[in-house]
């Protein structure tokens, strides 16, 4: 170590020990190829039998381990378990009814009110079967 020390106070002078030098670290395993592979996969095709990639789906046709996948993910922000974008229906009728919708908001009739009640399909509002409890931070009920 003294002797790098010395090479670098040689070469740079005072400002050399002031900074250690730098190294290149460990190289990536996994290729750009084998990573770009993987990018496309999840961004333009679906596994067979199923709609999303899953990491072990990923991992298991790419011949890697999970974390890899996870990783790879990660960098590119992929979410293939999330779908944020705007889903059209298969109704025939869908856009007429939703020119018919947006017409309300857009320019409501005189002398009305317009209001808006989201639909929620999966969701059954059922009475309480046990009463409210108040979080007063003692239990009163033992």
């Amino acid at each position: 170590m003294v002797m790098l020390w010395r090479g670098q106070f040689l070469k740079q002078g005072v400002a050399g020990l002031l900074k250690d030098a730098s190294r290149p670290g460990r190289a990536p395993l996994i290729m750009t190829v084998v990573t770009a592979t993987p990018i496309a996969k999840t961004t333009q095709n679906t596994p067979a039998n199923a709609t999303l990639w899953s990491k072990r789906t990923m991992a298991r046709e790419m011949g890697v381990s999970k974390a890899s996948v996870y990783r790879i993910w990660r960098a590119n922000e992929l979410k293939p378990n999330r779908v944020e974008r705007f889903k059209v229906s298969n109704d025939p009728l869908f856009a007429d009814r939703l020119e018919a919708i947006a017409g309300l908001y857009l320019n409501p009739p005189e002398h009305t009110l317009v209001l808006s009640v989201d639909e929620k399909s999966q969701f059954q509002v059922l009475d309480r079967t046990q009463p409210n409890r108040k979080s007063s931070g003692f239990i009163t009920d033992l």
